[in-house]
């Protein structure tokens, strides 16, 4: 039995909606895709390294209390341009214990 010209043209509109709506589907899954990424990259804020050794960032304060009355003096034998820097990186390190 032959199909009849209304079930070819709904069986044609039909592959058409389905063809069209994943296509719909794949641009909304791509832009949302590259939305997360750009928002991503954006916020996200890469180490480069420049801080990584003079980093003196707060530590939290729980440590603070527990290893603060112990560090009590920096002692660094010698006297050089290299050892006085070190002397006062370690002293500027550990203040803030």
């Amino acid at each position: 039995m032959r199909p009849t010209d209304a079930e070819i043209r709904r069986h044609c509109c039909e592959k058409l909606m389905n063809s069209h709506g994943n296509q719909t589907y794949r641009v909304i899954i791509v832009s949302i895709a590259f939305a997360i990424f750009s928002l991503t990259a954006a916020v996200t804020r890469a180490e480069d390294g420049y801080r990584l050794w003079l980093r003196y960032d707060s530590l939290p304060k729980q440590n603070i209390d527990l290893y603060g009355p112990h560090v009590t003096a920096v002692v660094v034998q010698g006297n050089s341009p290299a050892l006085d820097a070190a002397r006062e990186e370690l002293v500027n390190g550990c203040s803030g214990l």
